[in-house]
């Protein structure tokens, strides 16, 4: 799913505002003037294509779209189609991202996706995009402004929804990702394992998996790479009566300095201490 990150730097103005219904084949590509345009989907199903990857908006979803990008829309074929939607003309920063890509500390700006689902929400504020778009189309010059801060409220609003649910989503999401990353290097301390590789295997960056795994456990992935064989060694020279040189090599570790060093740091005394206090 897309969502746009939208930060905005005048007073919206109204462009059109209307009702529209086919019951034809319906069929528009954008990639126009900068606007925003408010979409709420009262019957059928409007779908989207952008950047090669395909949305739909049924009824009930509320739609955002960005105008000046190459968005594409249609109708299923002899489906009967309506919905009602308002454009705002002003000027804001935007930024496209997928929602899945969103960094955990993403907050600036409004982040709305191009498709909020059927929900409570959305039929709240569907009451709230017919006024505006009923203003608008009494009198739109008369009206605009009541019509343009209903608007605002409508993008905060999505925004806000968007939030909690991502948040209870990301929850999950960065708790399974957590657990995998824990998983894989488990399977692997008897070599040395890298952040990069790690990365490639979850299909995420290293920058984003350090930071996600860091909240998650309060540990950046290296750091916890050398908690874990350290408490590999503990385990090996304290019940299996196995040398600590051995032991450092069944997790990796050839430089049997660094091994001290590593064991002194994440366990708080020396190996000969650690045995003999034990």
């Amino acid at each position: 799913m897309y969502c746009g990150i939208i930060n905005t730097l005048t007073m919206p103005t109204i462009g059109f505002s209307h009702h529209f219904f086919t019951d034809k084949p319906y069929h528009t590509s954008y990639n126009r003037n900068k606007s925003i345009e408010i979409v709420f989907v009262k019957e059928g199903i409007l779908h989207g294509e952008f950047n090669g990857h395909a949305f739909c908006a049924s009824e009930g979803d509320v739609l955002v779209l960005f105008r000046h990008l190459p968005i594409t829309l249609y109708t299923d074929i002899n489906t009967a189609h309506a919905h009602c939607s308002i454009q705002l003309l002003m000027d804001f920063d935007l930024e496209v991202c997928e929602e899945e890509h969103l960094q955990p500390y993403q907050n600036d700006g409004l982040i709305v996706p191009f498709v909020t689902e059927k929900c409570k929400e959305t039929e709240i504020l569907k009451k709230e995009i017919y006024n505006a778009v009923s203003l608008a189309m009494i009198e739109r010059e008369r009206n605009q402004l009541e019509s343009s801060i209903i608007c605002l409220h409508i993008l905060q609003r999505l925004s806000e929804l968007f939030n909690r649910c991502n948040q209870n989503n990301q929850v999950s999401i960065q708790s399974s990702l957590v657990y995998k990353i824990q998983k894989y290097i488990s399977t692997h301390l008897h070599r040395k394992i890298t952040l990069d590789e790690i990365a490639k295997h979850t299909n995420k960056t290293p920058n984003y998996i350090n930071s996600v795994f860091k909240q998650g456990s309060g540990l950046s992935i290296i750091q916890y790479i050398n908690q874990e064989k350290a408490r590999i060694i503990c385990d090996f020279i304290k019940n299996k009566g196995i040398s600590f040189s051995v032991a450092c090599e069944a997790v990796g570790i050839y430089d049997i300095s660094y091994g001290y060093r590593l064991f002194k740091k994440h366990i708080g005394v020396t190996p000969k201490e650690f045995l003999t206090n034990e």
